[in-house]
């Protein structure tokens, strides 16, 4: 939904498929951590270069908050629009700081991704004229909670997101 110079969406969880190692201490809790977050959504309103300025992360059950805020922030970081003009082949980056979502969650963590963009090329969808960018994400953090050990982990995903150029707006987006 579109208000003066807001975006506010609304994101859902779906298709969750955790992958942990054979010895993992959280092996014996995947199907239930899939299960909570599963349909899980939060709505988040978007200033026009896309930065949150407000979410209703804080209502959600703990565990999902953490998750949450990181969709929040990759919502923030699917399209982090340049500040100047681009043409097709150019890329552009934003550095996506991993602290916030998993503080959330009650946990510590430190470690940033670059979300890098590059625009693909120009198409019609629906009528619309539109921009098909590809976004890839790669970074490492290391995360703890309050007396635990500390646990490395990565964020590797790369995906399409088609934006219709009259509005801004995310028509179609994927991505692994």
């Amino acid at each position: 939904k579109r208000a003066g110079n807001k975006t506010t969406l609304q994101a859902a969880v779906s298709n969750v498929d955790i992958k942990v190692p054979e010895n993992s201490p959280a092996r014996g809790s995947v199907s239930q951590m899939e299960l909570i977050l599963e349909g899980a959504t939060v709505i988040g309103t978007y200033d026009d270069l896309f930065k949150l300025l407000s979410s209703d992360v804080a209502k959600k059950p703990p565990m999902v908050q953490g998750v949450m805020r990181g969709v929040n922030g990759l919502i923030g970081g699917i399209v982090p629009y340049p500040r100047g003009s681009v043409g097709v082949g150019s890329t552009w980056s934003k550095a996506m700081d991993f602290a916030e979502s998993v503080k959330a969650a009650g946990g510590n963590a430190k470690g940033s991704a670059p979300v890098t963009m590059r625009l693909s090329r120009f198409l019609t969808v629906g009528g619309k004229r539109c921009a098909e960018l590809t976004k890839t994400i790669k970074g490492t953090m290391t995360m703890s909670r309050e007396g635990g050990d500390p646990v490395k982990s990565s964020l590797n995903t790369t995906g399409t997101i088609v934006i219709d150029l009259a509005t801004g707006m995310v028509v179609r987006a994927n991505g692994t």
